[in-house]
């Protein structure tokens, strides 16, 4: 999605990246980009790296990605994906299409302000073909939390 330009972009500044330049995106700041057409729920991947400036133990969440809405499935067709820091202090991906969910969960208690980290999703099938699909969190290279379901999470993807 680099190559695209975002529908919304407010508060948010440039600063060094981990690699290049990076989006720094904190408080009410949005960064908004249409994902329409770009996530595949049958098999995919989404890895960024993040620099918190908060210590993990603040009992907030923050939100890193946030693709789709959570309402998805009540009555709309569509798909999300939130991988966030959880005010109970830990990391967690959601993916689903409100019938079908799947959560994974990754321990972040050693994390410092101002230390890059690398997170990666993936979910795939298990073998082609087959109606089970494989989801797995990966923190700074580490698998974290892995789940084998029938079936995709999701639909059909959208916003």
């Amino acid at each position: 999605m680099s190559a695209s330009q975002p529908l919304t972009a407010s508060g948010v500044t440039i600063v060094p990246g981990r690699y290049g330049s990076a989006v720094r995106v904190n408080g009410q700041d949005q960064l908004v980009y249409d994902a329409g057409g770009r996530i595949d729920p049958a098999a995919g991947s989404v890895q960024l790296w993040v620099r918190p400036e908060w210590v993990w133990n603040d009992d907030r969440e923050h939100v890193f990605l946030e693709i789709g809405t959570p309402q998805a499935g009540n009555g709309q067709d569509g798909y999300f994906l939130r991988l966030a820091k959880a005010d109970w202090n830990g990391l967690y991906a959601w993916l689903g299409d409100g019938t079908r969910e799947v959560g994974l969960y990754g321990d972040i208690g050693s994390w410092a302000p101002g230390i890059w980290h690398h997170l990666a999703l993936a979910w795939q099938a298990v073998q082609p073909g087959t109606d089970f699909h494989r989801y797995t969190l990966w923190i700074d290279g580490v698998l974290e939390d892995s789940q084998v379901l029938r079936r995709p999470a999701a639909g059909s993807p959208s916003q």
